[in-house]
């Protein structure tokens, strides 16, 4: 236990305590730090002090002696990395339209996927230049992304002047998008019924707004109860758990694999990752903006498909049929499995949208992302543990098999609680008037409005 880290076995494969112990520290800072950012006027602060954190997890790290010592680092990194994260994509939902936020959470998934599958890249500084290398890179890569969050401009604490550019951008834009030539360009309110609203956003706006008052609005406050009465949460929440657990299970399984099968060093391992990363470059981006226009259900259906397809087949290569078979597997399993993800976000953004519909705030955004983020925590708990248990019990190729079975079951998930009930493809065009019957958990019982189309 006094040993140098340098004395460690570099052969040697990490244990599950490491793991549990982080996702732990995230289940326990997700739901504390969904409360409050909802409710933090500024939310810069908290999330420099999650950096700082990071950093300092990252030198206990690099300077542990005992095994203890990297219990409580592993702990402090899953706790502030959980804050900094919920943080990130509130900041993302606060400044973005409801109708840009498929792209916008796409662009996010994509990095994140690309952080979660690039520690064997960097690992291999591990071999070329000494134990602390790797640390010394991350604690860089803080620093850097700490300056950068000094420089932020946080859209609901600063004057609405400074955001006119953009929002006139994004304006045009969503006109652009839902005219078409044989369609009045303006509705006339005077002529437009007390009951009757005009349609902006199909998925989310369904009744007339109705005067509030502030007592009301208090007790109206979004909580994590009214947003998993929602199908739609609880679809998105599903697909991220089962995400998290393929992506949970194969990253160190696959390490073995290719260390077993090919003999390949961390050097080598790293380049075959690359392979499953750089598609979510595109994939990511570019599934979110399909979202935006046709819905997600449309997006995630096929995507989901070749992901369970390619999860089912990626214990077949070896030796005698060479790398490259493995290689076209993880660039599409990559591709595929990036535009599952980007989707999720804008769904729960959605959900939040509809508790707001009223008021037009944004209360509850910290706290959906809570929940998100503790689905993901939870499969990549469960992940590495059932990945390595059946990795020993019963080899790679069944492992995959099941992982396969486990996309499989979430296509029925997307088909039911994704998106627009019974729509497969939500087009956003005035022509088209979508509403979803499942949105609201429970139906009103007053007269519903004439919906109208802008």
């Amino acid at each position: 236990m006094g040993n140098s880290p340098e004395d460690v076995d570099p052969n040697a494969t990490p244990g599950e305590d490491a793991q549990v112990s982080q996702q732990t520290g995230v289940l326990l800072a997700l739901f504390a730090a969904g409360i409050l950012s909802d409710k933090m006027q500024r939310r810069q602060g908290a999330m420099l002090l999650g950096i700082l954190g990071l950093i300092g997890s990252t030198l206990l790290f690099m300077f542990s002696r005992h095994y203890y010592e990297l219990l409580i680092a592993r702990f402090l990194q899953g706790f502030s990395d959980s804050c900094v994260w919920i943080l990130c994509l509130c900041l993302v939902a606060d400044t973005f339209p409801k109708g840009e936020l498929g792209l916008q959470m796409g662009k996010v998934m994509v990095c994140y996927s690309i952080g979660m599958t690039s520690g064997p890249p960097i690992g291999a500084l591990y071999h070329q230049l000494g134990f602390k290398a790797p640390f010394i890179f991350c604690i860089i890569l803080a620093a850097i992304d700490f300056i950068m969050r000094l420089l932020i401009v946080e859209r609901r604490r600063n004057p609405k002047e400074w955001f006119e550019d953009m929002d006139r951008a994004s304006e045009a834009k969503k006109k652009q998008v839902l005219r078409t030539p044989d369609e009045k360009s303006v509705v006339d309110s005077a002529h437009v019924p007390a009951n009757t609203i005009v349609e902006d956003d199909p998925a989310v706006i369904e009744e007339a707004p109705t005067t509030i008052s502030p007592e009301a609005a208090i007790d109206n406050k979004v909580s994590i109860l009214k947003l998993l009465s929602y199908s739609r949460m609880w679809g998105a929440l599903t697909l991220t758990f089962a995400s998290a657990i393929v992506l949970g299970a194969i990253e160190p399984t696959l390490t073995l694999r290719l260390s077993d099968e090919w003999k390949y060093n961390t050097s080598q391992i790293g380049v075959v990752f690359l392979a499953q990363v750089l598609p979510g470059f595109v994939s990511g981006p570019l599934a979110g903006h399909l979202s935006d226009k046709y819905g997600a259900k449309i997006v995630m259906l096929p995507s989901l498909t070749v992901t369970a397809a390619m999860c089912m087949v990626l214990g077949i290569p070896s030796q005698s049929t060479t790398i490259a078979p493995l290689i076209v597997i993880l660039v599409l399993e990559g591709f595929f499995g990036s535009a599952v993800l980007s989707p999720i976000l804008s769904e729960i953004a959605a959900v939040v949208a509809l508790e707001n519909k009223e008021d037009g705030e944004s209360d509850g955004f910290a706290k959906s992302y809570a929940v998100f983020n503790i689905a993901f925590a939870g499969g990549m708990l469960v992940g590495p543990l059932m990945g390595g248990y059946v990795y020993s019990s019963i080899g790679f190729f069944w492992l995959n098999i099941i992982l396969g079975f486990v996309m499989v079951i979430c296509i029925p998930v997307v088909w039911f609680w994704v998106g627009v009930k019974g729509k497969l493809i939500q087009r956003q065009t005035a022509a088209t008037v979508e509403l979803d019957e499942s949105a609201s958990p429970v139906a009103k019982e007053e007269e519903k409005p004439t919906v109208l189309a802008s």
